[in-house]
Parts: structure tokens; sequence; C-alpha cells
């Protein structure tokens, strides 16, 4: 029996902190810490290698010294290992359509996938090479024909196409990145080398092709570093659907039949998720508020990890139902299907060893343990309905299953729905002789009332776009958007004095990364003193918030204080792109105990 635990492993218990009545729910299984398990999500999974339909834990390992592997537990011992050739980066076990019935398991390793059926190699795809752009095959093949080479024109060509825009393959990438002295030596070796290009697999998931069913054929759907999403045949392993996205994808959630019809939800590295439906990317795209960590599709809401240590929750259209600070940052979320209780979860596991569970918004489950948790998954396993298969960032391997006849619906640590509050009735009080009168009065005079009205919004806007263009003429707004760059500021002062902390917080709102920036401080001589004149920025990634302290210290005689003007300028620029000024409080007079 799979809860049945031996002493020495019982002495090895997690460290785990239920809260409310999880200890009623779940019990540790197993704990092994000297697994020396090095993982990321997205690779592990339960998965059923023959016929017999025994599940086993398939663990896509890293390594520590170059040596990727595929690890295969069976119960509580490590049953198999399988060398990789190459660092995993997905890993998917599904069915084929094939005649044998038997489920496969595919590796996917830079522009491979290596497919393993009764974990031995059957077949191995490569993706299909990129276009290559036709003035650099016609500059190659000019280069052939031709006995001698001038260096410089071949140089100065490929770094026009460069500056042009265009892809260059990694042959011309190469010869530019060459030393001077060494691009002859190069052209005598690679001479007769026609330029091509290939991508990189950067996630993956499954897609059932007909029936939603664990047993039935599926498809494999890969993303690239090209920003290319493919669809897979289950039969032969041919390309059946391409999608190309805006941005290179990060996370993807796969939900229905490709025959039928079925979704992909995309998280991307420039902050959006994006919505391919039935081979057509969606128009709507949902803008995050932080770079994303984890991503999961349940039914209708999408649910989002970023790097604000923040929970989002979207609708399908895009619109932001609900979002969960968390107190930690986010490590990985995955998706909890209890297929036995109906019971949908999102596990969230936290950078301070925490791993929550989520109904909703709602929490319902927590653990602890020493070590983040760096993947995790759950599904069936040795005659166990639910177990939850957890791996730690020290190497460790965790098992915790729901006990047999729990009430999981009825063991949540906080009620779901709304507070009974809710249905208490408030006691609205009479309307009054004065609330008649002013009723009457508004209906007798609405078309004065709303041409009063009309006339004074229209002022108040005329008042606010003055002074906004008066601010943006000064650049003095806290935020600036051109065709270049857009960026916001803001400024904040903590301490009572002499001595202040000046934090600010700079994200960049523009689509491409920002460079070149600095930050200059303009003050009063005689009142205060910074310990930085001036902060170079390092590259502002497109929305990541970034945050830089300066120390300024109240220096003069009299209690007063005066304003500290922060301009944000870019290289080579005369005029700041932002310029933020500080009301600086009334410093408390500097004591000296003797």
């Amino acid at each position: 029996c799979l809860c049945s635990l031996p002493s020495e492993m019982a002495a090895a218990a997690p460290v785990d902190t239920p809260s409310g009545v999880t200890g009623n729910v779940w019990m540790d299984t197993y704990h092994d810490p000297v697994a020396a398990i090095n993982t990321y999500p997205q690779l592990m999974t339960f998965a059923a290698l023959d016929g017999s339909g025994v599940k086993k834990l398939l663990i896509a390992d890293i390594g520590s010294r170059g040596d990727p592997s595929l690890k295969v537990w069976e119960g509580r011992s490590l049953a198999q290992t399988v060398r990789l050739q190459d660092v995993p980066v997905g890993l998917a076990a599904f069915s084929i359509a094939d005649s044998t019935g038997l489920p496969v398991v595919a590796v996917a390793t830079g522009p491979h996938i290596f497919v393993f059926r009764s974990l031995r190699p059957f077949y191995k795809f490569t993706l299909p090479s990129l276009d290559v752009s036709q003035q650099e095959v016609e500059l190659w093949q000019q280069l052939r024909s031709t006995e001698s080479v001038d260096l410089a024109t071949l140089t100065e060509a490929l770094m026009q196409y460069r500056e042009a825009g265009i892809t260059l393959s990694p042959l011309s990438l190469e010869f530019l990145n060459c030393a001077p002295d060494a691009r002859t030596r190069f052209l005598e070796t690679f001479k007769e080398t026609a330029p091509t290009r290939h991508s990189v697999i950067v996630c993956m998931a499954t897609l059932y092709k007909s029936v939603v069913d664990p047993m039935a054929p599926s498809c494999l759907v890969l993303a690239t570093e090209a920003s290319q999403v493919l669809v897979l045949s289950p039969s032969n392993f041919a390309v059946i659907t391409k999608c190309l996205l805006p941005s290179i994808a990060a996370f993807m959630s796969v939900s229905g039949s490709y025959d039928s019809e079925y979704r992909i939800v995309v998280a991307c590295r420039n902050g959006h998720v994006y919505t391919i439906k039935n081979g057509k990317l969606s128009d709507e795209a949902i803008l995050l508020p932080a770079q994303p960590i984890g991503l999961v599709r349940t039914n209708k809401c999408v649910f989002v990890g970023c790097m604000d240590n923040t929970l989002y929750s979207y609708s399908t259209r895009g619109k932001l139902l609900w979002s969960l600070l968390m107190p930690a940052p986010i490590v990985l979320v995955e998706l909890l299907v209890y297929q036995l209780k109906a019971f949908k979860a999102i596990v969230v596991a936290l950078a301070n060893g925490d791993v929550r569970i989520y109904q909703d918004r709602n929490l319902v489950f927590t653990f602890n343990f020493a070590s983040p948790v760096v993947s995790a998954t759950f599904g069936k396993y040795l005659g166990e309905e639910g177990v939850l298969a957890l791996a730690t960032r020290s190497g460790e391997l965790f098992f915790k299953s729901i006990r047999r006849g729990a009430d999981i619906e009825g063991s949540t640590t906080v009620a779901i729905g709304p507070p009974p509050e809710q249905f208490v009735r408030i006691n609205i009080p009479a309307k009054t002789q004065l609330h008649m009168d002013q009723t009457q009065r508004e209906k007798d005079n609405c078309v004065q009332m709303h041409r009063v009205f009309q006339r004074d919004l229209t002022s108040l806007r005329l008042t606010v776009g003055r002074a906004y263009l008066k601010s943006l003429g000064a650049s003095m707004a806290t935020s600036t958007t051109t065709s270049t760059h857009s960026v916001k500021m803001e400024a904040e002062v903590l301490g009572l004095g002499p001595t202040f902390q000046l934090t600010l917080n700079i994200q960049n709102t523009g689509t491409l990364p920002l460079v070149g920036l600095h930050i200059f401080f303009s003050f009063d001589t005689l009142m205060y003193s910074a310990t930085q004149p001036s902060i170079r920025l390092p590259m502002l990634t497109p929305g990541v918030a970034y945050q830089f302290t300066n120390t300024i210290k109240y220096i003069g005689d009299e209690l007063t204080s005066s304003d500290v003007i922060v301009y944000l300028a870019k290289d080579g620029k005369i005029v700041p792109a932002i310029t933020a000024i500080v009301h600086m409080p009334i410093s408390e007079p500097n004591i000296t105990v003797r």
C-alpha cells in the first residue's frame, strides 16, 4: 500500500505545517531527501508506459554536471534512468495512432524531440529549418563562385543586412563575430557551407486528436524560439498546423480536441497572453502587469503568476477577474485535477517554501517545505486516486496523497462563497420631505442643471489639458511616451530626517528594452547632500519594475525644507525625458547625545 511508510522513511518526513484541516485530507506518503533531482516546471508527469495501466513517475532531470537524463520512478524507488543528449525543455506522455496502443514519452531538447516507447528510442523529430533571406543566399553563392574574396565587401554587406532588420543565419553571424585576422581562415573552412537557420523548442504540450480521453491519440504542440506554434500529427509527426505569435512563448496551456474545437493559451516573453483558437490567432490579447512565471487554464478562466508576486485570474476575453498578492515570489503554477471528486484547483509554489492550493480565489490547503518547490504534478499513482509529487530546489522528492474517503470539498480552510453579511438587509431610513423637495427641484430644472454640469466639466477638461501640455513641454510628467521609448517614474521619500531615503520606481512600459538612461539629482547644496549625485541605469526590460534608492542628508542649520529635482535623461539628449520635483519634508533636528 502506498500509504504505509517504513520507520526510517517516517523519521525523514518533510517539514510540513498544515493549516486548518489540511492534515485530515492530505498525508505524507513518501520523502526522499537524497533523490538529487535537478529539474524545472513542466518536466514531471505520471504515465503508464506499458499495457498494464500501472502509472510511473517520469522526471526529466537536467543534471548538475552536464549529464541530463530521464528518470523513471516506480513506487518509492528509482527504477530506470535513460541518458539524454541535451538539456530537456519539455516532457509529455501520450498515445499515438498505431496498432499497438502503447503510450509513448516525448522529450524536447533543443531543436529535436526524442520519442521513447517502453523507454527505448522510437522516433526522432527535428524542427523544420527556417527561411534564409534571398540576399544572404545570393551573397554566399557569389562567394563560392569567385576565387578571390574581398573580406571588407563581404563584412560590409552582412552588416548592412543586419542593420536593415534581416535575420542572418548562424553562419553569417559566426563570420561577423570572428576577429578580422581570423575571417580568412573561417572562409576557407566554411566557404562551401550553405547558410541555414534552425530554431529550438521552448515549451511543449499535448492536444487530443479526436476524443478527449487519456487513452486516445494526441497531437504534440510545440512553441519555438522563432515565435511559432506547431501542431504535429499523432500518426507521422508531420506539421499539420502552424501559427506565428508576436513574441516568443514562455508558457503554454492546451485544451479541447483538434478535430472539433481547441484553444492554445500562450504567455509570451513580451508580457502578453495570446489565444489561438482552431489554428487562428485571436485579436484579443491580455497585457500582464509583469513578466509571467506560470500559466494554467481551467474552464473559462486563465490563471497567470507574475514576477510582481501576484496571481492573476482573467476571463478568456481578457477581463481581469481578481488578483492575489503572495507573501513571497512565485516559483511555480500548476493545475490540480482530482477526477474522483471533480475537484479542480491551482497549485502555487513560493520562494519561501510555501505551497498554496487555491480553488478559484479561495485558499483551501497550504504546505511548507524547507526548500522551494520547483516542479510538481498530480495524478493517479500505485492505486491512489490523488497523489501530488513535488521536487524541491535542494533535490528532494515528496509524495503527498489524498486520504481515501476524505471530503476534499468540505475540508477547505476558507469558506467558499460570499460572506454571510452579504445577505443581511440594510436598514434604509424613510425618505424625508427634504429629499422629496430636492428630487422635485431636479425634475423641474433638469435641462439647466445638465447644461451647468457640462459647462463645468468642459472647463475642467480644458484646465487639465493645459496643465498636462505645460508639464509635457517642461518634461514634468511622471511618464513619457515617444516613438523610441515609453517609461514611467515614481518617487517616494522615507524617513524623518536628517537622513532621508529617496526611492525611485522606474518601469519600461514600452515593447523594446531601453539602454543608456541616467538619473540626475538637483538640490540646494547648502541644505542637502546626496551619496549618489547621479545613477547610471542598467538595461530596462519591458514590463519589469525597477527600484533605485539614494540617501539624501539634510545639512542645514534652520528647520526648513527645499525641493529635490530628479531628472531622467538619455544619452545624447539635451532635454530630459522625465522631470520629477520631490517636496522634501522638514527635517527633525539633529540631536547629539553626549
